[in-house]
């Protein structure tokens, strides 16, 4: 009873767009990735001109490289943006939604009542910016019977939700034969969206 009194007062649907944490964490390892490149092909040029005896090359291999890595640094930052600002998952009083698209959007949705295993992973650095994945399994559907929340804030707070929705969906009672599991695995396992 006390999980039903729970779920009215949250408004559904629930939208989770995934960790900004995360999206940092991808535009930081890019940038870095550049930086070093960067450095690689300055090294590179300096040496070359050196060996060849030619000083004008290790300048222009600089400025090709910087325009180029800012070009890809760019372009990289904003598909990592789109892609994070057009993905996210509904968490509704039946089911959960997976929705991704800017201009062609694709909806994927995933039934609650026969969910029998729940997971959450996180990896170290996943548990340092409390992100990580959610994992549904639902043995019965014919297929798609995998859900995966992918790099989602408080991941445990939101697992926490889906199994009182869950629960009021078969009415507070497991039936006969149905057992619902929750683990909570430290390490990061196969991830589908």
């Amino acid at each position: 009873m006390e999980n039903n009194n729970e779920l009215q007062n949250i408004v559904f649907p629930i939208v989770i767009k995934r960790s900004p944490a995360q999206l940092a964490l991808q535009i930081s390892t890019v940038l870095f990735f550049s930086l070093l490149l960067f450095i690689i092909i300055l090294v590179l040029g300096n040496f070359i001109s050196n060996v060849i005896q030619i000083p004008w090359l290790s300048i222009s291999l600089a400025t090709i490289a910087v325009i180029v890595l800012i070009f890809v640094n760019i372009v990289a930052i904003i598909t990592a943006f789109l892609k994070w600002s057009s993905e996210y998952y509904e968490i509704h009083e039946n089911e959960i939604v997976f929705a991704r698209g800017i201009i062609s959007k694709k909806r994927r949705s995933f039934p609650l009542d026969k969910v029998e295993t729940m997971n959450v992973s996180q990896n170290f650095i996943e548990r340092t910016f409390d992100f990580g994945d959610v994992t549904l399994l639902n043995p019965i559907l014919p297929s798609n019977r995998r859900m995966d929340l992918i790099d989602i804030p408080h991941p445990q707070k939101y697992l926490d939700i889906i199994k009182k929705v869950q629960e009021k969906l078969v009415e507070g009672s497991p039936r006969k034969g149905h057992t619902i599991y929750t683990q909570y695995e430290s390490g990061s396992n196969g991830r589908m969206g």
